[in-house]
């Protein structure tokens, strides 16, 4: 069992300052979960079959949604997951009863003062029998692809895991996310016209970063992700292709089940290409930092994926393709020219 080391019980504020307080209002995708959450399920009764599922579904990472509608101390928190209810508390009311995934349960909500968090929603939580208590605290942070929703519970034995959440932008938009450490601008001969020219046919050698931790986030399995570990997870099967005039590209993937070709203006705006796995799909491309190509994908139905933005940039002569999740996994893609 593993505790998360800052999980102290802070002194509470006044409850009654709606002016003050955070605006939890939106709906809330959830992205990560961190802690020993299989510890944290049995402490709170979930037998083993129960466990497995959770882990198997991956703790709900991807698929997760919270929809709060607040005014001032009025919470209405609906729930959409596993199974889809309802919490409707006020917020300094004392204990009320309220509805969770395994049913009723008794719950005091009050802010709280705590730290840079600023202002906390916590929950004193337990079954109506008073057993099973846990503390559960919500806060928003700001990061630089959004605001980011962090719920953490507490058990008796300190056992400390945490939920996180990015809001989900109207009609489905996604968060745009920056690059935090560009990379330098690439040699003036790997330039035209003041932007990187990636034209040229390439062949990954390499990659680095949390491979297997994205890909399960990208919902591949257990028995998948073995299956792409054999094969170095393409590494050096995979040809690219890439046609640059301009803003103007057109990238070709040379899979083993056959070719697939994007094309697209760097600029323009959303636009609908084809994606890696020859399905349409809208694409937001643009030049980040002057040097750094950033292509946002999103399906043609609006859903919500676990994938953040691909991006294209120089590494001195070789060309890196970075694929980011949501949560903020990264895994970079080296490529050489092949002849």
């Amino acid at each position: 069992m593993s505790t998360c080391g800052i999980c102290s019980i802070p002194v509470a504020a006044d409850s009654s300052r709606p002016s003050e307080v955070p605006d939890f209002s939106g709906e809330w995708v959830c992205t990560a979960c961190d802690g020993d959450i299989d510890a944290y399920l049995a402490e709170m009764g979930a037998g083993l079959m129960a466990r497995l599922g959770a882990r198997v579904r991956r703790y709900d990472v991807g698929t997760l949604v919270k929809v709060f509608t607040q005014n001032g101390n009025d919470l209405d928190i609906d729930i959409r997951g596993p199974r889809k209810f309802t919490q409707m508390l006020r917020v300094g009311g004392g204990q009320q009863v309220c509805e969770e995934e395994d049913g009723a349960v008794l719950v005091e909500p009050i802010w709280e003062r705590r730290g840079k968090e600023g202002d906390v929603l916590c929950m004193e939580v337990s079954q109506q029998d008073g057993s099973k208590p846990r503390t559960v605290r919500h806060w928003i942070s700001q990061t630089p692809s959004g605001d980011e929703l962090t719920i953490e519970f507490t058990t008796q034995t300190a056992c400390c895991v945490k939920w996180r959440y990015r809001r989900r932008n109207p009609k489905g938009q996604r968060p745009l996310l920056q690059m935090l450490n560009p990379p330098p601008p690439p040699r003036a001969e790997l330039t035209r016209n003041g932007k990187p020219d990636f034209s040229g046919k390439w062949m990954s050698y390499t990659c680095k970063g949390d491979v297997e931790g994205f890909f399960e986030e990208m919902g591949v399995g257990k028995a998948g992700r073995t299956a792409m570990s054999a094969m170095n997870f393409g590494v050096g099967l995979v040809e690219k292709v890439i046609v640059q005039a301009g803003d103007n590209l057109q990238i070709t993937d040379a899979w083993p089940t056959g070719p697939t070709t994007q094309k697209f203006t760097v600029g323009a705006g959303e636009q609908v290409t084809v994606g890696t796995q020859g399905k349409e799909l809208y694409v937001s491309p643009v030049w980040e930092h002057g040097h750094v190509l950033r292509v946002a994908t999103q399906p043609m139905d609006r859903s919500e994926t676990p994938n953040g933005p691909m991006r294209y940039y120089f590494d001195g002569d070789e060309l890196v393709v970075m694929y980011e999740s949501l949560s903020g996994r990264t895994v970079q893609y080296l490529y050489r020219r092949s002849k």
